[in-house]
């Protein structure tokens, strides 16, 4: 009975070894995007998430492809050690960037 014992602990301690870094903390929130009289957009707050990967993807696994209503759009995101997605935005120096 004893053996059995060490055998269970073994096991549950291997599977959180393997599964550890996946946690299933993932998600979103729904967008709600307005076209502005101007004809610029504005949104609601959003995030995207897909579970705390803990460094396990190699650098170019962490690049989130963007589609819209089914149109590949021209940019992507990246996520970060936490699973959290997020943009990068290049800004030239000499000019200034418009607060959205």
């Amino acid at each position: 009975m004893k053996a059995v014992g060490k055998v269970g602990s073994f096991l549950s301690r291997s599977v959180y070894t393997v599964s550890g870094p996946f946690h299933p903390f993932g998600g979103a929130v729904d967008i709600i995007v307005v076209e502005q009289q101007d004809g610029s957009f504005k949104s609601s707050p959003w995030y995207v998430r897909f579970g705390k990967f803990q460094g396990v993807l190699k650098a170019k696994e962490k690049v989130v492809g963007i589609s819209v209503n089914g149109v590949e759009a021209d940019f992507h995101m990246y996520l970060d050690h936490k699973g959290e997605a997020y943009f990068l935005k290049e800004v030239d120096k000499g000019s200034r960037s418009k607060k959205l």
